[in-house]
């Protein structure tokens, strides 16, 4: 009889042992896919940084290419202007004048 309770008791001991073992197991596993699951988010949000700042460089050189563009149609505009100015400024005055004489 105490040869069948010796037994019971080991079996129960080696039970509790692979039990033990199962969760410690289950527990690393559990731990490495929340590890995984963590690179990967860490992963993707770096991809989506890069992503952002290719799109962001994109965007600042369009814009500046536009600025430039701005500017050079304002630079030529001004240039047309002042020519106007430097062929008209002399009839200009002389029409001032003449008005401000006749009256």
């Amino acid at each position: 009889m105490e040869d069948i309770i010796n037994s019971i008791l080991e079996i129960e001991k080696k039970g509790k042992e692979r039990i033990d073992s199962a969760m410690h197991e289950k527990n690393q596993i559990i731990a490495d896919a929340k590890d995984s699951e963590q690179k990967i988010i860490n992963d993707c949000l770096s991809e989506i940084d890069n992503q952002l700042k290719e799109l962001e460089d994109e965007k600042m050189k369009s814009e500046d290419n536009q600025l430039s563009v701005i500017k050079e149609n304002m630079k030529k505009e001004i240039e047309h202007l002042d020519k106007i100015y430097s062929e008209k400024h002399n009839d200009w005055v002389e029409e001032i004048f003449s008005a401000i004489i006749s009256n």
